[in-house]
């Protein structure tokens, strides 16, 4: 996030420049007896200012992993990112 003149803090959009890469991220996944669930934990500065309630849950830990990182991905490609 940065800060702006009026006080409040700019969220990054997953459509612009500010989103961090895929590789900012670590997923985490846990078992839960017969499920798999998974969410994204920022690695680096720009990736903690996301704030996400992103959980994915699945029969197998491949399962939850994927649509999670789809999820959290940037938006848009081959998008110069400034932070």
């Amino acid at each position: 996030m940065r800060a702006v003149d009026d006080g409040f803090e700019e969220i990054p959009c997953p459509y612009g420049p500010y989103w961090p890469a895929l590789e900012e991220f670590d997923f985490i996944t846990e078992q839960h007896g017969n499920l798999w669930s998974c969410y994204p934990v920022g690695k680096t500065p720009c990736a903690r200012q996301i704030r996400t309630t992103v959980r994915e849950i699945g029969r197998t830990k491949e399962e939850t992993e994927e649509p999670a990182r789809q999820v959290i991905a940037p938006k848009q490609k081959d998008q110069r990112r400034l932070c």
